[in-house]
């Protein structure tokens, strides 16, 4: 059947307008007869003949040019399931390495934020050797401060009135500000982690994220609990609830009664029985310069058969004499004020964290995420 609109288009090369002038006719009718082919009549043809010089069986016969197709292969499907077993195996990936959390746990006066201040080489806490720390404290480095939170260097949080506060939310806008107290700058922090002279706290924050420019938060969290066993249940309850969410833990004890008493030995073990590996556990006796260099062996000798209770080298699968071992290898000393005493443990924190805990998370990406995932990044 004749197209007559394609015949204009590709024969005459004129508007609709212009072939109903020339053949003086309305545009509506040609319009009414190129969309009704069947009713074009033989007068019609005669004159659109003479009209365009094609025969009237050129005009019949006409055959709209045929559209060419081009068959290229699809290059780009199959990446479309590569990229989303990618996007997958990403997520995952980047669920596991995540930088560790690293609690430290101890009676009351063990000097926790004092060591932790060291550690970032400046004083983010306040610190004297009473019981002080009221709030669990979350140290992150600058870096991971979320935008929502403007100028400010603190977040101070209650725990929510149901439930546990979910450490995996505390980047989270809409469920940080359910439970803020406070915010502000680094001085707040004296209204709302501290206790004043008389041991009373001052505040009733459960939790205070505190976020700074030191290089050890480039590479992990610190988290300082309230110390265990003062006359406040809430401290030594936070403390257990913080055992659960931590990847490593520092427990300290002071020099001078390291690990000596029962309700010590007993938090010790308990918690330490919750990490993942032996290797993350540190067990420092700090202030140890009031016991000296020549008395170390000594009392750590006596700490160990403390606390090396034989129901834990079942916690890790290892044998007996393997656990005691590498059990005796996680206990230190520090101090402020000798190098001696205090370098070892810094220098297994420095192995731990720029080798040790990146090189486990290495290992288990790869043993989680599929191969094909890093074969696709090679060949990318």
């Amino acid at each position: 059947m004749l197209s007559l609109e394609q015949f204009r288009d590709e024969r005459l090369r004129i508007s609709k307008e212009e072939l109903a002038y020339r053949l003086n006719i309305s545009t509506d009718k040609l319009e009414f007869l190129e969309q009704n082919p069947g009713l074009i009549d033989l007068s019609f043809l005669v004159q659109l003949s003479q009209l365009s010089g094609y025969s009237i069986d050129d005009i019949i016969q006409f055959k709209p040019q045929e559209i060419l197709l081009l068959d290229v292969k699809d290059s780009y499907s199959k990446w479309d399931e590569r990229l989303s077993q990618m996007k997958k195996s990403l997520e995952r990936a980047t669920e596991i390495f995540k930088k560790p959390k690293i609690a430290f746990f101890g009676p009351s006066d063990a000097g926790k934020s004092t060591l932790i201040n060291s550690l970032c080489g400046q004083k983010v806490l306040v610190s004297r050797w009473t019981p002080l720390t009221s709030s669990v404290v979350h140290l992150k480095h600058v870096a991971d401060k979320p935008k929502w939170m403007g100028s400010d260097e603190v977040m101070v949080l209650q725990e929510p009135s149901e439930g546990r506060l979910d450490y995996d939310l505390l980047l989270d806008e809409e469920y940080c500000k359910k439970l803020k107290i406070d915010s502000g700058k680094l001085e707040i922090t004296r209204n709302h982690i501290s206790r004043d002279y008389k041991g009373e706290i001052l505040s009733k924050a459960h939790h205070t994220l505190i976020f700074v420019d030191a290089p050890i938060l480039k590479t992990c969290d610190l988290l300082d609990s309230p110390g265990y066993g003062t006359e406040v249940k809430g401290d030594t309850e936070h403390a257990k609830r913080l055992i659960k969410s931590m990847d490593a833990m520092v427990y300290m004890c002071q020099s001078n009664g390291f690990l000596n008493k029962k309700e010590d030995v007993d938090f010790f073990i308990k918690s330490t029985k919750q990490l993942p590996n032996l290797e993350h556990l540190f067990v420092v006796a700090s202030q140890a310069q009031l016991i000296g260099e020549k008395n170390v062996p000594l009392i750590m000798k006596r700490a160990i058969s403390a606390t090396i209770n034989m129901d834990l080298h079942q916690t890790w699968n290892l044998e007996k004499e393997m656990f005691r071992k590498k059990f005796s290898n996680r206990f230190f000393t520090y101090s402020l004020e000798s190098e001696v005493l205090r370098s070892r443990f810094e220098r297994a924190m420095t192995n731990f964290l720029e080798l040790e805990y990146p090189e486990l998370l290495s290992r288990k990406v790869q043993q989680e995420v599929p191969s094909s995932f890093f074969a696709l990044l090679s060949n990318s």
